[in-house]
C-alpha cells in the first residue's frame, strides 16, 4: 500500500443554483508540492473502503475559454 500522509481537512462546499454539486478544494501546500496547475483535469474515482481518489491526467490541461467580455475563466 502507497504511504499516506494527512494534510489538513478539507469540507465540500454546495455550487449551483439550486446547489446540485460540491467543490473541494485542494489545500495549498498539496497543490505546491505536486505542482498542480488551474485547469488541469482529475479522474474522481472510489474505492471499497469508500475514499475519494483523486488520479491526475497527465498531458491535459484545459484551454481558457473566454466569459462575456472577454475575460477569461
Amino acid at each position: 500500500m502507497a504511504k499516506e500522509e494527512i494534510i489538513g481537512i478539507v469540507k465540500p462546499y454546495p455550487v449551483g443554483r439550486p446547489p446540485d454539486s460540491l467543490v473541494v478544494v485542494i489545500p495549498k501546500e498539496i497543490r505546491e508540492r505536486l505542482e498542480i496547475k488551474s485547469r488541469e483535469k482529475f479522474h474522481v474515482k472510489i474505492d471499497d473502503a469508500g475514499r475519494i481518489i483523486y488520479e491526475r491526467l497527465e498531458g491535459y490541461v484545459a484551454k481558457p475559454t473566454r466569459a462575456p467580455g472577454g475575460q477569461t475563466k
